[in-house]
C-alpha cells in the first residue's frame, strides 16, 4: 500500500532507515498493517490501531525522544518596516517536534493578514509595514518559540521583537570652538528618535580627504568610535576646510551625510580702545603718548616714528602692562621733548588674530629737521612708500630728489601732501639707489638727508598642478618645487596641511640646489591625503605653492550574510555596504562568478546610497541556491565579499512496500 508524504527533506524524523532484520520487519509490518500520512515534520504523526499495532507501538517506542533546539531565536530581533524581519526556530527529537509560537502573555500566536505569518516550517516571520499599520503588540513585544511532540515540550528563551518605522533624518555637525595650538572637537548631532540606530562611519574633509575611527588617530586627525572628530594642533589654516561627517543606519544601511561646517577660532583681534591725539607744543615740556588695546589672546604693542623705531636715548621710555580685565596699556613717554621729537607717532596692537594701528603727529616747534634714514628694502614690482623723517614746524614743502633730479620724474612717482613719496611697481633695475629728501619752512630754513633704497626681487615659483593630483594607496609621488624668480639667499621649506614635515609622516625632502627642492613620498597611504605647501622665503617676501594629493583609499565591504533555514518560497534580502573607500564607487553583483541577471532569476538589485546596494529575493527557489558576491571598486581597487545562500527544496515522493 502505498504512503504519500509532503514536506521538508529528513521527513521521517529519527526513524532509522539502515538495513537490518528487526527493522525491515517492522516497514514489513507496516506496509501490511496500515496507511501512514505524514504531511510535514510540524504535524503529528497518526497511528491507526489496526492488525499489527502492537508491533507498530514497539519499534516506535522504542525510539522515543524529547525535543531539543537545533536552531533557537536569537534573545533579540530589531528590523526596519521596510525591510521586514523573520524568526527562525527548529527541533529535533522523536517523533519530529511540532513548532509553536507563544506570544508574552502565553497566548498562541497565529497569521495576521498583510502583517505577519508563521511558516510550516516553523519560522515567524514579520512581513513589511507602512507606518500606519503598526501595532506594538505585534512589532514591539515578546516571543517565545515551543517545540512539542508526544513525549514533552521545550520553551526557548524570550524574544524581544522591536519594529523601527523608517523615517528620514537629517544630520548637523557641532563645532565647538578652540583656539590655536589646541583640539577641535567636531560633533555629529544625530536626532534623538534614531540617535541609537545610527552610528557615524566617517568624517569628510572637502573635497575628499576621509577620515576613519581609529584608535590613536593619524596626529592632525582622530575620528573617536563615538563619532567625535578631534583636530589636534590647531593652526589659522584649519578655519578654511569644510567637514561633514557621514552616518549609516544599522537597519537600513542607509547613509546620511550632514551639511558642511567650518572650525571657528577662539582668537579675537585687537582693537584699540583708547588713542593719542595730534599735539603742537613748544620745546622742552614732558610728553606722553599712550594706546590701550584689546584681543584675545591679549595683544601686543610696538611703536614707531615716521615708520622707523623710536630714537634710543635716554628721554623715551615706553611702558606696558595688561589691567585686570585684560586690556592691554602701552606708553610713550618722552621727558623733555625736542626738535627733533617731532614727526607721526605710530602704535600698533597685534595678537595672533590680526593687527591694527593708529597714527597721529607730535608737532614741536623749531627749524626743519631731518633724522637718519635707515636702508630700506623695497620689493620688486609691489608699491614702496618711502617717509621723510622730518621734524620742526611749521614745515612749507617737502621734496625728493635722486641722482640730482627732482622727483616725480615718471607715471610711477608720487609725492603726497605729507612728504611721502610713492613708487609703484618698483623695479630693481631703475629704482634701487640713493634717494634724498629736504624740507623749507616760510623763513627758507631747510634740512636735507638721504638714505639707501635697495629692491630685492622676491621669489617666484614654478606653478604646481591647477587640479588634484590623484594617485592610489601604495603608489609612489614626487612634486617639485621650482623657484624660476628671486635673489638669494633662498630657504625652502615644505608643509602639509599648514604644518611642517614630520619625519614619522614617511615623506622625505631632497634639496637638489639653492633654487629646486623635491618632496618624495616612497609608499602612498590614506593619511597621505591632503594639502601640501612649498613655502619660499628671502628678505624681501615669502610665497607659497600649493599643491593637493588625495590618496584614493580601496573599498571595504563590510561583511554579510543570509539568514540560515531558508526555504522555496520565502523572501530575503541582503545589503552590501561599503565602509571605507574613495569614491566614486561602482557596486555590482555576481551570482556564482558570473553577473547576476534579475531578469532570469526574479532578484532585484537596488541603490541605497552610493556606499549601499540592496538585494532582493521576494520568493526563493532551489535556483537561487549559490553563491553570491558583491564587487565594489572605485579608482584605487575593486575588492569581492562573497555569502553563500541554500534554499531547501521541497520534496514529493510515492513509496511503496
Amino acid at each position: 500500500m502505498p504512503a504519500y508524504c509532503e514536506g521538508q527533506f529528513a521527513l521521517l524524523g529519527q526513524l532509522p532507515l539502515a538495513s537490518n532484520p528487526d527493522q525491515d520487519a517492522v516497514f514489513a509490518s507496516i506496509a501490511h498493517a496500515a496507511e501512514i500520512n505524514v504531511y510535514g515534520p510540524s504535524e503529528k504523526l497518526d497511528e491507526t490501531p489496526e492488525k499489527g499495532s502492537h508491533q507498530l507501538s514497539a519499534a516506535f517506542d522504542s525510539h522515543l525522544r524529547g525535543p531539543s533546539f537545533v536552531m533557537e531565536p536569537p534573545s533579540r530581533l530589531e528590523f526596519s518596516n521596510s525591510s521586514g524581519g523573520w524568526l527562525d526556530c527548529s527541533a529535533s527529537g522523536s517523533p519530529q517536534p511540532s513548532i509553536d509560537w507563544l506570544s508574552v502573555d502565553g497566548t498562541s500566536v497565529g497569521d495576521v493578514g498583510g502583517v505577519r505569518r508563521v511558516l510550516r516550517n516553523g519560522t515567524l516571520v514579520l512581513l513589511p509595514f507602512p507606518a500606519a499599520a503598526y501595532r506594538q503588540d505585534i512589532h514591539s513585544t515578546i516571543y517565545r518559540c515551543v517545540a512539542s511532540n508526544t513525549v514533552g515540550r521545550v520553551i526557548s528563551r524570550d524574544v524581544q521583537v522591536r519594529a523601527v518605522v523608517a523615517q528620514a533624518y537629517k544630520v548637523d555637525v557641532e563645532v565647538l570652538a578652540a583656539s590655536r595650538g589646541c583640539t577641535a572637537i567636531l560633533r555629529c548631532v544625530v536626532p534623538n528618535f534614531v540617535k541609537e540606530l545610527v552610528r557615524v562611519v566617517s568624517w569628510v574633509q572637502e573635497p575628499a580627504f576621509y577620515i576613519y575611527p581609529s584608535l590613536q588617530g593619524d596626529g592632525k586627525y582622530h575620528l573617536l568610535p563615538t563619532g567625535e572628530l578631534l583636530i589636534h594642533n590647531l593652526e589659522y589654516n584649519d578655519r578654511y576646510p569644510s567637514y561633514r561627517c557621514r552616518t549609516m543606519h544599522k537597519l537600513t544601511r542607509q547613509v546620511v551625510t550632514s551639511n558642511s561646517a567650518k572650525i571657528r577660532m577662539n582668537d579675537a583681534p585687537p582693537s584699540l580702545v583708547y588713542s593719542f591725539i595730534e599735539q603742537t607744543l613748544q620745546p622742552g615740556p614732558a610728553v606722553s603718548l599712550k594706546c590701550s588695546a584689546q584681543g584675545n589672546p591679549t595683544p601686543q604693542i610696538s611703536w614707531t616714528l615716521d615708520g622707523f623705531p623710536l630714537p634710543t636715548n635716554g628721554r623715551f621710555m615706553i611702558g606696558q602692562y595688561v589691567t585686570v580685565h585684560g586690556d592691554v596699556i602701552s606708553h610713550v613717554n618722552i621727558s623733555h621733548v625736542m626738535v627733533e621729537d617731532g614727526g607721526e607717532y605710530s602704535c600698533a596692537a597685534e595678537n595672533r588674530a590680526g593687527r591694527t594701528s593708529h597714527s597721529a603727529r607730535l608737532n614741536i616747534y623749531g627749524l626743519p629737521y631731518i633724522r637718519l634714514i635707515p636702508k630700506v628694502t623695497a620689493v620688486a614690482g609691489h608699491t614702496l612708500y618711502l617717509k621723510c623723517p622730518v621734524a620742526g614746524y611749521p614745515i612749507e614743502e617737502i621734496h625728493w630728489e635722486r641722482g640730482g633730479r627732482e622727483l616725480p620724474e615718471d607715471m610711477r612717482q608720487k609725492v603726497q601732501s605729507d612728504g611721502t613719496l610713492e613708487i609703484k611697481e618698483v623695479q630693481k633695475a631703475l629704482d634701487s639707489g640713493v634717494y634724498t629728501c629736504w624740507a623749507r619752512n616760510k623763513q627758507g630754513h631747510s634740512a636735507r638727508r638721504s638714505g639707501e633704497v635697495a629692491v630685492i626681487v622676491p621669489p617666484k615659483l614654478n606653478p604646481f598642478h591647477s587640479s588634484i593630483l590623484s594617485l592610489n594607496v601604495g603608489d609612489r609621488a614626487s612634486i617639485t618645487c621650482s623657484v624660476i624668480k628671486g635673489d638669494i639667499p633662498l630657504t625652502i621649506a615644505w608643509r602639509k596641511d599648514g604644518r611642517p614635515i614630520d619625519p614619522t609622516q614617511r615623506m622625505s625632502v631632497t634639496q637638489v640646489d639653492q633654487y629646486n627642492a623635491i618632496l618624495l613620498i616612497e609608499n602612498l597611504s590614506a593619511d597621505h591625503t591632503g594639502n601640501y605647501s612649498c613655502v619660499v622665503r628671502n628678505t624681501a617676501a615669502e610665497t607659497e605653492g600649493h599643491q593637493s594629493l588625495l590618496v584614493n583609499v580601496p573599498p571595504n565591504i563590510e561583511p554579510f550574510a543570509f539568514q540560515d533555514g531558508l526555504a522555496e518560497g520565502m523572501r530575503t534580502r541582503t545589503v552590501c555596504g561599503v565602509s571605507k573607500g574613495d569614491p566614486p564607487l561602482t557596486l555590482k553583483w555576481l551570482k556564482d562568478g558570473d553577473p547576476l541577471l534579475s531578469t532570469l532569476l526574479g532578484a532585484n538589485v537596488s541603490t541605497l546610497d552610493q556606499y549601499s546596494s540592496l538585494l532582493n529575493i521576494p520568493s526563493l527557489s532551489a535556483a537561487h541556491s549559490g553563491d553570491y558576491t558583491c564587487v565594489a571598486s572605485n579608482p584605487a581597487a575593486e575588492v569581492k565579499f562573497t555569502a553563500s545562500l541554500q534554499v531547501k527544496g521541497k520534496v514529493n515522493c510515492l513509496l511503496y512496500y
